[in-house]
């Protein structure tokens, strides 16, 4: 099945935006009927590995309390996403378990229908998860969420896991209690100021005083140790909660740093340490994480009194904000943003981010990050290098600015680099920032990175704002940018928003150094027939037609080259070439290299040929000379072709890969027929992202898996080889960029982007080598690689754009903060002169790359 913006998998829903990946599938923002939004959850149900998801969701889909998040729609696909009309019997549902080979923990067994490979769940769209909430709050400085804010937000979660976990609740056989079994602050999201618990899909039934579960679930960094055995209490969740509660108080979690397994046996010999809170506190949660599950308190929001009274009696200042308690009629237990927190929260960042040791994340599920901390400071949190960053205050900033300017660039750079430059001319101790902005430029357009980096120091000296980088940033598109294609010289420039048709932009000549304050350039909508696919929009090679895609089988060509401010939407209108034959949604859409031909992508399981012929440059428009539709075996979501348009390879929706020759594919317009396409991966590892490339004269496919390995093939033959294969990396791999670098280098450069936001780069060649590089602690969504081969653009759901040089031993970041929203995708201009990035908020912002790369060689040199 297909998942990209724009899909209608269900009447009246269309996908929206990937919001992230789980242990069975994918969550997605979609539009509801009515215009309202919903967080819909695909589930895979193949080979019966989202099993417990679909009977957990089963169970609680008919529970309603204020502080459960509803389930208000759910949904069983087939393999090519259709909806499977009727629901199945309940009764049916139901089997006897002496003749079933499988037993399900619970004593039911759930059997979806035979042919049902997705369960899609709808919900509310909620805010921020308290997870995001404690990001924020570290990075303004403070250790956790603030008290009051955290009390109330506690006590609305136990509301709703009381009522989950009481025996109320008769799905068929009698009252029965549910345990939610996977409580963390990922699960638990702000709907208006509240707290809402969400994420029901590992739920289990338990009896008034004994689970029936016989399998470990949930996240292991919050697991009580009974859940750990499989047998889950009645009071597992409240353990959950409690260790919840703690991370959210201080920034870290209650078990030592090690593997799964040390972390295991930490919570199984009950090896919490909760030495960052009151004594009042730790009594608390001590008791709330008591090994035996009866020793615990009789609910959640009995602890949770018992913390708001600890709270009361160990700080004193804190009681007027927090005493309220539940059900007062004053509010106090509500978030106010405004209001005073207690000194003793606060932190000192600066010195955490100067004297603490580095922090070294492990993960132990998608949502779940256990910090470090070194043995000399065991009682502070440690950020992570990103978090760091982004919480030192922005006067600290400007004092590294301010000392930059003071010390001089002998002090970074050395005397000799100084004497070196001056005597190269052009540049002298009487030169002002403009000047020696100038020859900065001019040293790295030579590749000459240090004399660079030394004539910039000299210009921030004089001109501090120049550490500064300000894009030019232009609204556009109403939703967030999803495609980024460039004309072949930089002028020409198409961007795609998720539910927009495509904005052509024409560049004139820009200049570096009003960049910011440049207005944006011409640009307008092109009027496409129908909403145009993430992957279905792309430029001719000679950057003078742009192909595009859309919704029921709607594929067209426009002539943009000629393009203009001047009466441009009639221009367009009458160039127009219609590409008729799909009866089903394009889903990619690509120029073959020769630039006559473009080939697409249907959901019904056709290949599209389309041959091209132009008109005269005297008139507007052109004419399709012959096509061919070939039917194939399997259902593609994506492909690529190679530069020198001999191979065309594709993804199917189970991540295999497949690949054409395209002397087989181009005789099927004279003699229609279907060829084959060869297999490209072996069995096992399935395929996330695709790339073609051409190495020392052969094609190569680079595929990225879901493993984390990227694994190199050679295409030439007739039957493919595995030519070499980086080590798997462990993280789900969201993006892939490919460049074959110019000149002596000689090597294939691959990039792949993560959801742990890292970013691994693999130089292949005579002398292959791979780095691993962090540009976030958030899910890297979109790459580039220069066409020199030298630089890194990242942009990441943190909202920030990485921007890394790779030569050399030592690799160096700068990042770049995008207004609005942050950035969606990054591209490179072929020049290698600008960057730019489509923004979630639907904007583009254009980079001057030659002051970012300055930017980074100073920190580099620094």
């Amino acid at each position: 099945m297909l998942l990209q913006r724009g899909v209608q998998f269900a009447p009246g829903y269309r996908l929206q935006e990937f919001l992230g990946r789980g242990q069975f599938g994918q969550v997605w923002r979609a539009a509801a009927p009515g215009g309202a939004s919903a967080a819909v959850k695909f589930i895979d149900l193949s080979d019966g590995q989202g099993q417990k998801e679909y009977d957990g969701i089963r169970r609680v889909k008919q529970i309603r309390q204020a502080n459960l998040m509803p389930i208000t729609a759910i949904w069983l696909l087939d393999g090519e996403g259709r909806v499977i009309e009727e629901a199945p019997d309940e009764a049916a549902q139901t089997i006897d378990l002496t003749a079933a080979n499988v037993v399900d923990q619970t004593g039911v067994v759930v059997m979806p229908q035979p042919d049902a490979s997705w369960l899609v769940v709808a919900m509310l769209l909620g805010g921020m998860s308290l997870q995001q909430r404690l990001r924020d709050c570290v990075s303004q400085g403070l250790p956790g969420i603030p008290t009051k804010e955290l009390i109330s937000l506690m006590d609305e979660s136990a509301k709703g896991l009381d009522f989950l976990n009481s025996p109320i609740h008769d799905l068929g056989e009698g009252p029965i209690a549910i345990q939610h079994c996977d409580v963390k602050p990922a699960n638990i999201v702000l709907i208006g100021n509240s707290a809402v618990v969400c994420d029901f899909g590992l739920a289990r039934i338990l009896t008034r005083n004994q689970a029936t579960a016989t399998s470990a679930s949930g996240t292991p960094a919050y697991m009580a140790p009974e859940a750990i055995e499989g047998k889950p209490s009645r009071t597992s969740d409240q353990y959950s909660l409690a260790v919840t509660y703690y991370q959210l108080r201080t920034g870290t979690l209650p078990v030592n740093d090690g593997s799964l397994w040390e972390v295991l046996d930490s919570h199984r010999r009950g090896k919490l340490n909760f030495d960052r809170v009151s004594a009042g506190e730790r009594q608390v949660l001590r008791r709330a994480t008591h090994l035996d599950w009866q020793q615990r308190f009789e609910s959640n929001v009995e602890m949770i009194d018992a913390l708001r009274e600890a709270l009361r009696v160990d700080h004193p200042s804190t009681a007027s904000s927090i005493a309220g308690g539940r059900g007062s009629t004053g509010g106090s237990d509500r978030y106010d943003p405004s209001a005073t927190i207690d000194s003793e929260l606060l932190v000192d960042v600066a010195s955490d981010a100067a004297n603490d040791s580095t922090q070294r994340d492990v993960v132990t599920d998608t949502n779940a990050v256990m910090p470090s901390h070194s043995e000399q400071d065991s009682t502070r949190p440690s950020p992570s290098p990103n978090e760091a960053n982004r919480a030192v205050p922005w006067l600290a900033s400007l004092a590294g600015v301010l000392l930059l300017a003071a010390l001089g660039g002998w002090f970074f750079f050395g005397h000799n680099d100084e004497t070196s430059l001056n005597h190269g001319g052009g540049s002298g101790d009487d030169a002002d920032a403009t000047t020696w902005m100038e020859r900065a430029r001019s040293e790295l357009q030579r590749g000459a990175n240090s004399e660079a980096a030394l004539a910039f120091s000299h210009a921030m000296q004089m001109d501090a704002s120049l550490s500064q980088l300000q894009p030019a940033h232009w609204p556009s598109h109403d939703t967030p940018v999803t495609g980024i294609e460039f004309g072949p010289d930089s002028r020409l420039l198409v961007t795609l928003g998720e539910d927009a048709l495509p904005v052509l932009w024409r560049f004139g000549v820009m200049s570096p150094s009003a960049i910011a304050s440049m207005a944006a350039p011409t640009h307008f909508k092109i009027p496409s027939p129908a909403i145009v696919a993430d992957l279905a929009c792309d430029v001719s090679p000679d950057g003078k037609w742009l192909v595009t895609g859309g919704h029921g089988g709607e594929l067209s060509v426009w002539k943009i080259a000629d393009a203009s401010s001047t009466a441009s939407q009639s221009l367009l209108e009458d160039s127009h070439i219609s590409l008729v034959g799909h009866s089903d949604d394009i889903v990619d859409a690509v120029w073959h290299p020769d630039g006559n031909v473009v080939i697409s992508l249907a959901a019904d399981n056709q290949l599209g040929l389309w041959e091209l012929e132009p008109a005269p440059e005297t008139s507007g428009g052109g004419s399709v000379s012959r096509y061919h539709l070939i039917d194939t075996s399997k259902m593609y979501e994506s492909l690529a072709i190679d530069s020198s348009g001999h191979f065309l390879a594709l993804v199917s929706i189970k991540g295999e890969v497949d690949a054409f020759t395209w002397s087989d594919l181009v005789d099927t317009l004279d003699s229609p027929s279907s060829p084959q396409p060869r297999v490209v991966t072996a069995a096992g590892d399935t395929a996330r992202k695709l790339a073609l490339s051409n190495h020392d004269s052969a094609t190569v496919a680079i595929v990225a898996g879901s493993s984390g390995t990227t694994t190199l093939w050679s295409v030439d033959s007739s039957i493919t080889q595995k030519i070499a294969s980086s080590n798997p990396t462990g993280a789900i791999i969201e993006s892939l960029a490919v460049r074959e670098t110019p000149g002596e280098r000689h090597e294939l450069l691959i990039a792949t982007g993560t959801d742990a936001g890292t970013v691994d780069v693999w130089a292949y060649g005579a002398k292959s080598t791979q780095r691993h590089l962090q540009a976030s602690s958030d899910l890297v969504s979109s790459l580039d690689i220069s066409h020199d081969g030298r630089w890194i653009c990242a942009a990441t759901r943190g909202g920030s754009i990485a921007l890394f040089h790779l030569e050399g031993d030592e690799t160096q970041m700068c990042q770049l903060d995008v207004p609005g929203d942050g950035a969606f995708r990054v591209k490179f201009d072929p020049t290698d002169r600008w960057l730019v990035s489509g923004n979630m908020d639907g904007s583009v912002c254009v980079w001057d790359l030659e002051h970012a790369k300055l930017v980074t060689l100073a920190i580099l040199r620094k």
